[in-house]
Formats: C-alpha cells, structure tokens, sequence
C-alpha cells in the first residue's frame, strides 16, 4: 500500500499596500507540486516553478486574484467567524470531556460494587447458552 499525496494549495502573498499578489514560491520544498485554487479543476497542478510563473500571467488567475482583493473585508469577516467557531468548539469538546470522564469513573465504581456484592437473588446456576445438546 503506498500513501497518497496531494499537491499544495498556493496561497498569494500580501503586498506592502495590504492587498493580496502573486508571489511564485520555489519548487525545491513542494515535491508534488502546486494547485492554484483559481481554478475548480482538481486535477490541475503545476509541477516546475516555470509553469506556475506562466500559470501566473493567465486572464483567469488574474480575475481571480482581482476578486480576493475587492473581497478582502469578507475574507476578514469570514476569518473571525471561523475563530469564534472555533473556540466555542473547543468549550463544547473540553466540556463532553469532562462529562465522558465523569461518565466512566461512574461506571467503574458501579462495575466494582456490583462484582464485590454477593447477590442472593442470583441462586439459579449459569446456563451455557451455546451449549444445544
């Protein structure tokens, strides 16, 4: 069995002004290549530094790069959003948590008080139920 790898997603650097441009990363550290995400195909990566500085320079990824800077305070609204998500996800798994340890040392106290106690209503012997003879 071998393990199935993807290509990175490229990301565009943000200028000095704050608006987002292209940056064309060094191959040297991305051994699967690079997925522009300007595009929907999946399947498109670029596997040399050459073919995404070409890929760079397309009408499409220019569209694309123009409309994450006329979207730049959605992408800022979007991003808080995520982060108070995502600390009210960490309240509700610290506090499942605490309910599932709860929930455990309960039943280890109630499994050894129920096989230290003799229980005289149990007098019947044990059948073996897969026993058919």
């Amino acid at each position: 069995m071998s393990l199935i790898t993807e290509a990175d997603i490229y990301s565009p650097s943000i200028s000095l002004e704050g608006s987002y441009a292209d940056s064309v990363p060094s191959f040297a550290h991305l051994p699967h290549g690079l997925r522009c995400p300007c595009s929907n195909r999946r399947d498109q990566k670029y596997e040399t530094r050459q073919s995404f500085a070409l890929h760079v320079k397309t009408a499409m990824h220019q569209r694309w790069l123009q409309s994450l800077n006329a979207n730049r305070s959605n992408h800022y609204a979007e991003l808080e959003r995520a982060n108070t998500t995502i600390q009210n996800q960490k309240l509700v798994i610290g506090q499942l948590e605490r309910e599932v340890r709860h929930m455990t040392i309960t039943i280890q106290c109630l499994s050894r008080q129920v096989a230290s106690s003799p229980n005289p209503q149990n007098t019947q012997p044990a059948i073996d139920l897969l026993d058919f003879n």
